[in-house]
């Protein structure tokens, strides 16, 4: 490893970065310190009840054994027993608290990551992948509920027995334990080591977990061209890759450990050696009994088995720290709304819902212009249409409309107030999307209608449904309403699918409605059944519509035609296909091939 890779718990880039996690870790173990403390009490007593047999080992042997006091040992059994059951019982309350107390502390991570993901900018979302994400929120924890669960659990414990065993052999023999002492010294030093080589892996195969998980996501989202174009080999080909670089990184770190777990074991070997000698000379010497000779010997395995357990926990205490940066770095993204003066006060506007474009210029990416310098307004109750070829950037404008980008310059204004100003949340409350496809969750057809408006009543919710025609199919299935409609509705047409997306946006009863290319999965029956529902919709609301049929788009208050970016042409239908125009040209293109068709 390159020995720039290398770090270890006390240098600079680790105590910064524990310095960064530790306000985390400690507001998310706040709620359960009650439960801590429960639990580091119990561990205590667990650890007092196991010193009690090495502690008697020399009673046994000095007392009841050298002088035959065979009446002490049915009751020297006795406490034994009591002892032994005393720490089962503690030990067992202990770790019920640790693990409650590692799950609950999990769980609110994964909510704080899947709201603050939720939370980010689109952008954020269009670069980065959705199994990356999901990687992030369910597997970067757990490393943090192992570590809670057992490594704090068991450091400490280990504390407790490490203080403990070495008072009682300060008392018993300083040489002892200075040997005790001094093999421990040696073991943070290899803690050092073993640290310095594990993490920089440990992170690395994180990542290439979300990597995978990634890849594994696009191919199970898009079986059916996977299937299709006869692709299985190659997507298998590339999990195997994915697979196989996991399997190398993973045995970086097992090599590593179980070196240093050899090594553990020899040096223990050799020290206890050492001790065994050094007890047996001063038994000789008579500065030792027998008995207190073996209950040193006991205590030294507790005084050193309990810090080579601490050592072990850095491995597992690398790979949390790991997973917690991660989440945190995560976590310090920016949130949409951050950056901008936005008024919380949203929530209580009731949009008009004009909207004015003044000179809006948009960048998707550097030096790729989407809009150029464009200008219009749409006042409450008109039917702007958006049309263009392909890329002319009319998705574009959409997307601009409902905040999911700001403009590269120029500005947006919403009843007059800049777009940016207003909380993100409590505008889209007051606005309907229909995306060209339908977003539907794996739930039932009530379910995918209500969606965000839970709140709405059964008189409401049948009225959307028969405003989108929704009953047409629904009231023949056996469940109705509540039929489910399976993962992104594959149990469903195309055409019933975006009909339950526009009966969504109907309940949602929005001031400003966007329509992106809603009705293109249609049929054209279909297509004509809404059109009179849509109509009523868009009274007194600001509607935007945004297709390729220019059925949707004929009755449009205003046209604007989208060329490379910029407005080329405004006008109704009328206007604009009675001249020579780019609208008439891709108008006349759709009518030559619907009468091909």
């Amino acid at each position: 490893m390159p020995r720039a890779e290398r770090t270890s718990l006390w240098d600079r880039a680790t105590l910064e970065s524990a310095r960064r996690v530790l306000p985390l870790i400690g507001e998310l173990l706040r709620p359960q310190w009650v439960a801590l403390a429960a639990a580091a009490v119990s561990m205590l007593g667990s650890r007092l009840a196991a010193l009690l047999p090495p502690a008697s080992t020399a009673f046994l042997v000095d007392t009841i054994l050298a002088h035959r006091h065979l009446e002490l040992i049915p009751r020297y059994m006795a406490v034994l027993v009591a002892a032994s059951a005393s720490q089962a019982l503690t030990t067992l309350y202990a770790e019920r608290l640790f693990a409650r107390v590692s799950l609950a502390t999990v769980c609110e991570l994964r909510i704080r990551l899947q709201r603050h993901i939720l939370s980010l900018p689109i952008r954020n979302h269009d670069s980065g992948k959705s199994g990356a994400f999901i990687s992030r929120i369910m597997n970067d924890p757990e490393s943090a509920r192992n570590f809670l669960a057992s490594g704090v659990m068991n450091s400490v414990g280990s504390l407790f027995s490490l203080i403990l065993a070495f008072s009682y052999l300060l008392s018993v023999s300083v040489p002892i334990t200075m040997m005790g002492v001094g093999s421990i010294g040696v073991f943070v030093v290899l803690a050092q080591f073993r640290i310095a080589r594990t993490r920089p892996a440990i992170r690395e195969r994180s990542i290439a977990l979300g990597e995978a998980v990634a890849r594994l996501s696009e191919t199970l989202v898009g079986i059916r061209s996977v299937k299709g174009y006869a692709a299985e080999p190659w997507r298998t080909a590339v999990f195997r890759a994915d697979a196989e670089r996991l399997v190398c990184l993973g045995m970086r770190v097992v090599t590593c450990t179980t070196t240093l777990n050899c090594l553990f074991a020899l040096l223990s070997g050799v020290i206890y050696a050492c001790v065994l000698g050094l007890g047996a000379t001063a038994v000789l010497h008579s500065r030792l009994t027998t008995g207190t000779l073996m209950s040193a010997t006991l205590f030294y395995g507790m005084l050193v088995g309990p810090a080579v357990q601490l050592v072990s926990v850095a491995s597992s205490l690398a790979e949390a720290m790991t997973g917690i940066e991660r989440c945190d770095e995560l976590l310090r993204e920016p949130v949409e709304s951050a950056g901008t003066n936005r008024h919380a006060e949203t929530h209580r506007m009731v949009l008009q819902g004009r909207v004015d474009f003044r000179s809006v210029t948009f960048f998707y990416h550097p030096g790729r212009v989407a809009l150029d310098d464009i200008s219009f307004s749409a006042e409450p109750g008109t039917l702007t249409a958006l049309v263009g070829r392909s890329g002319a950037g009319k998705s574009t404008i959409l997307s601009l409309i409902a905040g999911f980008y700001s403009p590269s310059s120029g500005v947006i204004l919403v009843d007059g107030n800049p777009l940016e100003s207003l909380d993100l949340y409590a505008y889209r409350r007051q606005l309907g999307i229909v995306f060209q496809e339908a977003f539907l969750v794996d739930g039932t057809i009530r379910d995918n209608i209500l969606f965000a408006r839970t709140d709405k009543g059964d008189a409401a919710f049948r009225q959307a449904c028969r405003m989108a025609h929704v009953d047409e199919f629904a009231l023949r299935l056996s469940d109705g309403y509540d039929t489910r409609v399976g993962e992104r509705g594959v149990s469903l047409s195309a055409g019933q699918r975006q009909r339950i997306s526009i009966a969504r946006a109907f309940l949602a009863d929005p001031r400003i409605l966007l329509l992106d290319e809603a009705t293109s999965n249609l049929d054209s029956e279909s297509e004509a059944a809404i059109q009179d529902a849509v109509d009523a919709l868009i009274k007194d609301r600001t509607t935007f519509v945004c297709a390729h049929r220019f059925s949707t788009v004929m009755s449009a208050s205003r046209i604007l035609v989208l060329d490379n970016g910029r407005v080329r042409e405004v006008g109704d239908h009328g206007s604009l296909s009675s001249a020579p125009t780019l609208y008439r040209d891709l108008w006349r293109i759709q009518n030559v091939g619907a009468v091909r068709a």
